[in-house]
């Protein structure tokens, strides 16, 4: 399905990374893949971490945010309007396919992107986690 996914959870801050990358084109696996991402995410809430789900979503923001319990995780993002992909395009035909969702409670997203030799611009979110991390 061409998906694939890591995590890492710190030892010293309560805080899980989630990096992935989902399907294209097959709504019913996407829905599958993101019942998973979803699952992992709460479960790693339920440990008392704060949760960050990054990468090549191969949808825009609205599909993955209109997914089924993805509000229960209360993550943003402000990267909607960054078109990451295909770079070799001119700016106004790129899509928004590339996402970080941080926690609703850490300071707003600031998002910036550069060109690394991929397909997709590569996506840097800069925020700040509140004092208690």
């Amino acid at each position: 399905g061409g998906a694939g996914m890591a995590g890492i959870r710190l030892t010293d801050q309560p805080l899980s990374v989630f990096g992935m990358h989902l399907t294209y084109r097959s709504p019913a696996l996407f829905e599958r893949q993101m019942s998973y991402i979803i699952d992992r995410a709460t479960a790693e809430r339920e440990q008392g971490n704060d949760v960050v789900l990054a990468g090549d979503w191969n949808e825009s923001v609205a599909t993955v945010a209109s997914s089924r319990r993805f509000g229960t995780l209360d993550l943003v993002s402000e990267d909607a309007e960054q078109p990451t992909c295909p770079i070799f395009l001119p700016e106004f035909l790129r899509k928004s396919l590339d996402h970080v969702f941080v926690p609703a409670h850490w300071s707003a997203p600031r998002p910036e992107l550069f060109l690394f030799g991929s397909d997709h611009a590569g996506l840097l979110v800069k925020t700040e986690p509140p004092e208690h991390l």
